[in-house]
């Protein structure tokens, strides 16, 4: 019988190292989040005040999940914002570089909407280039992910949008996209959502990878979430 000390040295130390358990050490570890800093220019109206301050305290809270709905751990990413009224914006808000505005007329007539900050704060997530394939329009992307983030993640059940057959399309954008999107995700693809976001953030959207994503193109897939949809109330005669 071989001596075990004639087994050479190296040879044990593999060997040993093969039937350990891998620890953390092996894993890749999650890129960081990085924390938001949310300034906020306080209007004197004592409401508008209010009502920023509620969304600083939504953006700080909801910016780690949005990055993680979106898949967007690793992307180099803002870290501070600023929020402010807006007296002459006529729509409820608008996300600029670093700069968040809300439009004074609306939210004085709507401070319970305080869902406006979720879908504003997904495009400063986003931030996505100009496509790279010319001709490429992915507004209605951009915008649809927003949306979902907001109305399927955010907003109570009760309140998500429920599009009508005979007037929805994928590509109507806001809300109408994000319930497709939401569907297509839940069907589909799981991920659907972070590679379309991958795929923007790169600059190398078309609508061919709905295809590879999903197995079917993107007018296919419009076809087959409208003929789950109700149709809409019958026009008066």
């Amino acid at each position: 019988m071989r001596p075990f000390s004639a087994v050479p040295s190296t040879l044990f130390a593999l060997t040993l190292l093969a039937t350990l358990p891998c620890t953390p050490i092996c894993a890749t570890a999650a890129p960081p989040i990085p924390k938001m800093t949310v300034n906020v220019e306080l209007p004197k109206d004592p409401a508008l005040a209010s009502y920023l301050k509620g969304q600083q305290k939504l953006a700080e809270e909801w910016y780690p999940k949005i990055i993680k709905i979106l898949g967007a751990e690793g992307q180099e990413l803002p870290t501070s914002f600023t929020m402010h009224m807006d007296d002459e914006m006529k729509v409820p808000a608008a996300a600029g570089g670093d700069v968040i505005g809300y439009g004074t007329e609306y939210i004085s007539k709507h401070l319970d909407d305080t869902g406006v900050i979720v879908h504003e704060l997904t495009h400063v997530v986003q931030s996505y280039p100009r496509q790279k394939q010319p001709g490429v329009n992915a507004g209605w992307l951009v915008e649809g992910i927003a949306d979902y983030v907001r109305w399927f993640n955010f907003e109570p059940k009760a309140a998500r949008p429920h599009p009508k057959a005979d007037k929805a399309h994928a590509r109507d954008s806001y809300r109408v996209t994000g319930a497709f999107l939401d569907w297509a995700k839940r069907k589909y693809n799981p991920d659907l959502i972070k590679k379309l976001n991958a795929s923007l953030h790169a600059g190398d959207y078309t609508d061919g990878i709905w295809k590879t994503l999903t197995g079917h193109d993107l007018d296919s897939l419009d076809t087959e979430w409208r003929a789950t949809l109700p149709l809409g109330a019958p026009k008066p005669e």
